[in-house]
């Protein structure tokens, strides 16, 4: 398989995986029409691969929070909410708090789960 193959089958799988995530966040949360909107730019919107490099800009290089699961990274982060107003990054952060211990490590799962797709990705490029 060629390199550019690759990469798009990566990029779908990215795409796949973010909105689905994205689904799981907005049943949990269904009144939060800000995950719809996020949604809805990211399935229709915005280009797969320039999500993934706002990922890797801003997320990838915390990958070690994400792996040793230190919250830190949700509650003391701004980067993982884009260019997201103040409260709606406060707002978010409660979401959180409010998660359960299992939504919470479901939610370490599909951040592991993203790092390990963009590592693939970036090894092909």
């Amino acid at each position: 398989m060629e390199i550019l193959e690759k990469q798009l089958e990566l990029l779908k799988l990215f795409k796949k995986n973010i909105i689905e995530f994205l689904d799981e966040l907005i049943e949990q949360f269904e009144e939060e029409g800000d995950l719809i909107i996020f949604r809805f730019f990211v399935s229709e919107q915005i280009p797969i691969e320039t999500v993934m490099k706002r990922f890797m800009e801003y997320i990838y290089p915390l990958r070690e929070m994400i792996i040793h699961r230190n919250e830190k990274f949700f509650l003391e982060n701004n980067n993982i909410f884009g260019s997201s107003p103040q409260e709606k990054v406060i707002h978010f952060k409660e979401l959180y708090v409010k998660m359960n211990e299992e939504d919470r490590s479901i939610l370490w799962i599909w951040f592991k789960t993203f790092l390990a797709i963009c590592e693939k990705y970036q090894a092909i490029k």
